[in-house]
Formats: structure tokens, sequence, C-alpha cells
């Protein structure tokens, strides 16, 4: 839980160490004030694969569902999920993304369930 984190911190400093290091499979941002500017900047990140896990629950920004759209078409573009992966023991597979935005108030939301199905 962190309100300090914004938009305004995820483009200043986020965004960039992300374009340094787009390795990273984990990213945590649930309950911090981000929304619609940091999807902007973060979207071809997402779309490149790498990550496994984006939490993006319960921020005290705003998603539209526009925003939300755009990355989710970004993803499709880039056709990077599932994400072939080593999964441990020996073993690799296909893992999907999981991204989460719940409790975030998104309007039309059976729309892009509807539209990405």
């Amino acid at each position: 839980h962190n309100p300090g984190v914004t938009d305004k911190g995820i483009i200043k400093s986020l965004a960039p160490f992300l374009g340094d290091w787009p390795e990273v499979q984990q990213l945590f941002l649930f309950q911090t004030n981000i929304g619609d500017d940091s999807l902007v900047v973060l979207r071809d990140w997402i779309a490149s694969g790498n990550a496994w896990e984006i939490h993006m629950s319960d921020c005290g920004g705003r998603f539209s569902q526009k925003r939300i759209i755009e990355t989710l078409d970004k993803m499709a573009e880039k056709n990077k999920y599932p994400a072939y992966r080593q999964l441990g023991n020996g073993h690799a597979g296909y893992v999907p993304l999981w991204w989460r935005l719940e409790h975030n108030g998104i309007e039309g939301t059976q729309e892009i369930e509807a539209r990405f199905s």
C-alpha cells in the first residue's frame, strides 16, 4: 500500500527502469494512485511478454475502458502471450499474463471481456 506512487512517478522512474530492465516478471502496483497515464507508458512493456503477473488493483487513479483496450490491443499485436517460460525442475511451458485490475471501478468490463474472449 503506497498512495504516494502516482502516474508522475511511473512516468519519471518506473517506465525508464523497465526500458533498461525489461525482464522484470512481476510488478506490484496495487493500492497506489496510478491510472490511465501509467498504462500509456507501461503498455509496450506489458505487451513485451516478459511479465507473468501485474497487480494494479485498488488504485486511486482511474483506468478507463479505452486505455485498457489499447493495452490489450498492443498485447494482441505483439502476440507474446502466453509466454514460453522455464517453470523449474527442468520443466517449461506456456504461461499467461495474470493482470489484476479488480476494485478500480472500471466501466464497460463486459464489453472488454466480450471483445477479447
